[in-house]
């Protein structure tokens, strides 16, 4: 993990499958392209790697953006180093990689004007939201290349945003400021209400629209997290003996100990940073327990 001034990643595979191998572990690449200073050298075989997208992504922003070069413009048959590298007439490759050599590049690149259309399409709709004020649920179906983006974005335009729920039922709530982020729909896991909502639109509710709106959406993001760790408090016993908040802020920490010790239970806490942990447990029978903690929603 440590940086040096020039890293050198060996790309070893070379077929005309264009399989890659355990390079798809992508997590071990993210490491070595990012640890190198002044200058990140790949060696390849370009055929190979370009049929796969993350590592054809690289060797296509490799041409863009540095130097490619082949082995025979460094060293030819005969072992011997031309003087002019640049001078060396370019392998041609053989006719079935080249096919998938093109087609491969034509897909990242038809990949990435779906990406670009993406961001622009949930920048439009969320800067109609940071102007108009309100809450908008994105549907389940979104995946996580585009809920990601739309974090990033929500985040460029000071929104709030939260994803709630788990696996399939896992949707993304933005919203303004001042303007509470209640459960999505189908977030609890009711199988009636993924179906019902799996394949709608985008839902966008302004102030006024919704007979539900009150008082308390005027909440401030740190007021409503109060509210709900107190409901969650409240509910702890026998059948849900604990209660967990994942990466909570300084000032939401502060809040869980005041409410936790007006309550007279302790709060233990671990890690930091975003892998921070706060719980809380209460004491039941042995015969009782049932081994099972509730997890609060993410809010940080």
């Amino acid at each position: 993990g440590q940086e040096a001034d020039a890293i050198l990643i060996s790309l070893v595979r070379s077929n005309e499958s264009g399989s890659v191998g355990f390079l798809a572990d992508y997590r071990r690449l993210n490491v070595a392209v990012t640890r190198g200073r002044k200058h990140v050298m790949l060696v390849g075989d370009a055929a190979t790697i370009s049929t796969d997208k993350t590592l054809g992504s690289l060797y296509d922003y490799a041409c863009e953006h540095g130097r490619v070069v082949f082995v025979e413009q460094l060293l030819s048959e005969e072992g011997v180093v031309p003087p002019d590298p640049s001078a060396v007439t370019l392998p041609q490759l053989k006719p079935k990689a080249a096919n998938k050599f093109k087609q491969a590049r034509e897909t990242r690149q038809d990949k990435l004007k779906d990406e670009v259309e993406v961001r622009q399409r949930i920048e439009k709709e969320l800067k109609t939201l940071s102007e108009l004020g309100g809450r908008k649920e994105f549907p389940s179906s979104l995946n996580p290349f585009e809920r990601a983006v739309a974090h990033d974005v929500a985040a460029s335009l000071g929104l709030m945003h939260e994803s709630q729920g788990e696996g399939m039922q896992r949707r993304l709530c933005v919203w303004k400021p001042g303007y509470e982020s209640r459960p999505c729909s189908g977030a609890a896991g009711s199988q009636s209400s993924t179906k019902a909502t799996a394949s709608s639109s985008h839902m966008f509710v302004k102030p006024g629209e919704n007979d539900e709106v009150d008082d308390v959406d005027q909440e401030t993001p740190l007021q409503a997290f109060e509210r709900r760790a107190a409901a969650l408090l409240d509910s702890l016993g026998l059948e849900n003996p604990a209660a967990e908040w994942k990466a909570p802020s300084k000032e939401e920490v502060e809040l869980l100990q005041r409410l936790v010790y007006a309550r007279g239970l302790s709060l233990a806490e671990t890690g930091s940073g975003k892998k921070r942990r706060c719980r809380v447990e209460v004491e039941v029978p042995a015969a009782s327990s049932v081994g099972a903690g509730q997890t609060a929603p993410r809010t940080g």
